[in-house]
């Protein structure tokens, strides 16, 4: 009987694809929108540095690709642009700031004269222009220290002009004096560094759907736990509770059959979930299986727990209200808007405490192989007595109030 109570669930639902679509295209949608917008690779942070130029020397051509170099590089992209141009695009928030080197910049520099040097940041990013000020401020550290040691010794270099050989052997002997005065320092070395690497197991740097994957799956457990759980006042209107109760079946095979098929359609979503992520969001099935099976049974009682809200309701409109109202909240404090990752800790620590995102939190331990199935078997334990309790007292509930 409860097979037979879930296939006519399952057939009902046949008969309205739209919904069966809406429930296992919404992830599929997002996980599509996370992929076009932020590609497969780990988030890392990047900005743009516009540079205007006006010196056009050697100095300052240095100085601009200082942010060009090694893992900076990386981070921060660098485009010329005259000034007048540049600070039009600072304007409209279109770079996360603006160098100016304007001209006599190089001569400053080498006859160690004072000499402004303009950085325009956008006040609406944080932490690329705090980095190139920061990188700004090494180059001129490192830029007073050469001076100190081979200030004359660059500004003789940089003198236009032909030399004499008497010039150029006295340079070779200034710089050689100075590569023997800092010699003492760095033959040997004055400071040896020795360092260790603690291995720890890191978990490879996940892209930003991989960090939204699960919020977003639950995120549409939640509107299907919903769907269903809404359902029971659709059978009542049309009589079907009315017509199983006259039957010689308990009711709670008409309630396991509805549990049956919930967990089907959960099974399903998840499964359509984790294969979508693994080919457009690169996300590892090493632990798909368990998650699944975690986030069917996380569904299954979120199901039950928004049918023990609706039967309470006096009406199918109410019963939507309330449902409503359960159902936001959730999402927001749960971590299905917003991963944990990314809230404030006290709002998270709300958060995780909710039904959703206390099976969330599990299944990320789950997904990142922290936690086996196996080790969750109190947590099941527990699940399964809250499905039963719950059960007793919906089964109770509609035959007093449905089944009329």
């Amino acid at each position: 009987m409860i097979w037979l109570c879930a296939k006519k669930d399952l057939l009902r639902l046949r008969r309205d694809p739209a919904a069966l679509l809406l429930w296992i295209g919404f992830p599929l949608m997002l996980i599509s929108i996370m992929a076009a917008l932020f590609g497969k690779e780990s988030p890392k942070p990047r900005g743009l540095l516009l540079i205007a130029d006006e010196d056009a020397t050697f100095v300052s051509g240095a100085l601009a690709n200082v942010y060009s170099q090694g893992k900076l590089g990386e981070m921060i992209r660098t485009e010329k642009v005259k000034q007048d141009e540049g600070r039009a695009r600072m304007e409209k928030g279109d770079a996360s700031a603006l160098l100016v080197i304007p001209k006599g910049f190089s001569d400053a520099f080498l006859n160690n004269q004072p000499m402004q040097l303009p950085l325009i940041t956008n006040p609406a990013y944080r932490i690329m222009p705090r980095l190139i000020e920061e990188t700004l401020s090494v180059v001129f550290d490192a830029g007073f220290y050469l001076q100190r040691i081979a200030g004359d010794e660059m500004r003789a270099v940089s003198i236009a002009g032909p030399r004499s050989e008497e010039q150029v052997v006295d340079l070779s002997r200034r710089f050689k004096r100075i590569a023997d005065s800092l010699s003492k320092y760095t033959n040997p070395l004055l400071i040896e560094l020795k360092s260790t690497v603690v291995k720890e197991d890191e978990q490879p740097r996940k892209s930003f759907g991989a960090i939204f994957f699960p919020s977003m799956l639950f995120l549409s457990l939640l509107f299907i736990a919903q769907g269903v759980a809404m359902d029971m006042w659709k059978e009542r209107t049309q009589g079907a509770i009315r017509r199983f109760v006259s039957t010689a079946s308990p009711l709670r095979a008409w309630l396991g059959g509805k549990m049956l098929s919930a967990g089907i359609v959960f099974l399903t979503v998840s499964s359509a979930g984790f294969l979508m992520a693994h080919f457009f969001i690169d996300l590892s099935l090493d632990h798909a299986l368990p998650s699944i099976l975690w986030v069917s049974a996380s569904g299954i009682g979120l199901c039950l727990l928004f049918m023990l809200l609706i039967v309470h309701a006096p009406s199918e409109r109410g019963a939507g209200i309330v449902a409503n109202l359960v159902t936001f909240p959730l999402m927001m404090a749960g971590g299905s808007f917003f991963p944990f990752d990314l809230m404030p800790a006290n709002l998270a620590a709300i958060g995780r405490m909710t039904p959703n995102g206390f099976a969330l939190t599990k299944l990320q331990e789950i997904m990142d192989g922290k936690i086996h199935l196996l080790a969750l078997a109190p947590v099941l334990i527990g699940l399964i007595a809250f499905c039963l309790i719950v059960s007793l007292i919906i089964e109770r509930r509609v035959r007093r109030n449905f089944a009329v």
